[in-house]
């Protein structure tokens, strides 16, 4: 059978700004960036891949053969330096320290927790859900993920329908977004600022549509791809400009709003000297799209991804008595998974009965008893093949059944015994 393992690192255990440079700079070139994937299943004998990026955490789901070596800080080392091999060797040394390693059932469970938004920087938000499905579809258009994956995907997302339906802990949710546009709303800038986007990415179009709601119209969009960008100004009744013009547009602007996917600061710190007014960033990059001398300059009010963390402890706070109830639920559908998960791996193990019982059959009737059969009259032959089919497939699922039957015997006594532990 094989072994799920995970290596996740999140806001929990690094700052968010430094979590980007795990990531090789080409990895918005999807072909480019999943082909290293693909080269790294391969390098390190993984059965499937599964690979989640998100602003505030990093993920990798992976299978290995049950007689492999299980994954320690070595592991990790080699897995990170070949995902990136341009990493400094500080920064690597880093992340190791900060990874955690889930093994087997640790997996399903920290999967249900964040896909549920359990685990997020702002507990509650839904945008999470449909970054997972996101993350699976491209794994699997790359050939990296497979059964036991789509098995666990759908385990994942059917207990995190359930959490957002049968808990409260999603309402009047809020993202990093939203919290930062009630950010901005509380600052000093009229609905009349300038408003500049540098990228138009899905966190910039949110952003831009709750601004818009607000009463804000003043919009500049500057993008590198031509047709998101345009698409994005277009939406919010505002102007495209390529990125490679960005450097003219130091004075016309108020509010920035960062967010590129860049693998280093878009916004130079010569840029930020060319800045003659009085004026808003919010870089919602990782990592940060903004240079870190940004802090020098008294005419900028700065806001990055690490500042609305701080805002995000709050509506933990107010989520505390939800999670508790989400965490019951996860704990349930886990032993769900457990049991379709076994009788999955069962069902795969049993699928070469029904070839080899053929494979028998017809060596029999062709070679080993040929020359009787030929002996026997057509009714004869249409009565034994009638026996024959009637058997095998009779045959076919007695181990299938008594291997089924075992395994439900199994969790039964694993019940009991746990709850014999509880009490």
């Amino acid at each position: 059978m094989n072994k799920l393992w995970a290596l996740s690192i999140s806001h929990k255990e690094i700052n968010i700004n430094k979590l980007g440079e795990l990531i090789p700079s080409f990895a918005s070139d999807h072909d480019l960036f999943y082909e290293r994937l693909a080269d790294l299943k391969k390098h390190f004998k993984l059965n499937e891949l599964y690979f989640l990026n998100t602003c505030n955490r990093i993920l990798f789901i992976f299978l290995k053969g049950e007689e492999d070596q299980e994954p320690d800080h070595t592991f990790v080392s080699k897995f990170f330096r070949y995902l990136n091999p341009k990493l400094h060797n500080g920064s690597l040394n880093i992340f190791v320290e900060s990874a955690k390693i889930f093994k087997n059932y640790e997996v399903p469970q920290h999967f249900f927790k964040v896909a549920c938004s359990l685990e997020s920087l702002v507990v509650g938000e839904r945008e999470i859900l449909g970054q997972l499905r996101k993350a699976y579809d491209l794994c699997k258009k790359y050939q990296l993920s497979g059964d036991n994956l789509r098995i666990l995907l759908q385990s994942t997302v059917q207990t995190a329908k359930e959490v957002y339906t049968h808990t409260n802990i999603g309402k009047n949710s809020v993202s990093v977004v939203s919290l930062a546009v009630d950010h901005l709303m509380k600052s000093q800038f009229s609905k009349e600022s300038r408003v500049l986007f540098v990228g138009a990415g899905q966190s910039n179009s949110l952003f831009g549509k709750l601004i818009f709601k607000k009463g804000f119209r003043n919009f500049t969009v500057c993008n590198r791809g031509v047709e998101n960008g345009i698409n994005l100004a277009q939406a919010l009744q505002g102007n495209y400009v390529p990125l490679e013009k960005l450097d003219q547009l130091t004075d016309k602007f108020d509010i920035m709003i960062c967010c590129t996917g860049a693998s280093k600061a878009v916004i130079s710190k010569e840029f930020l000297e060319q800045i003659p007014n009085n004026c808003c960033i919010i870089d919602l990059a990782v990592p940060a799209d903004v240079a870190s001398e940004v802090d020098d300059f008294k005419n900028i009010q700065y806001v990055s991804i690490e500042d609305l963390r701080a805002l995000s402890q709050s509506n933990l706070a107010r989520r505390e008595k939800e999670v508790s109830f989400a965490s019951e639920i996860v704990e349930t559908r886990l032993e769900e998974f457990k049991v379709k998960f076994r009788k999955r791996n069962i069902e795969r193990a049993m699928a070469e009965i029904p070839v080899k019982v053929r494979s028998i059959k017809n060596r029999a009737l062709d070679e080993v008893f040929s020359k009787e059969i030929d002996e026997l009259d057509d009714n004869a032959k249409e009565t034994l093949e009638k026996v024959i089919q009637y058997f095998e497939k009779k045959y076919i699922g007695i181990p299938i059944s008594i291997a089924k039957s075992a395994l439900e015997n199994e969790l039964g006594m694993e019940k009991r015994s746990n709850l014999e532990k509880e009490k």
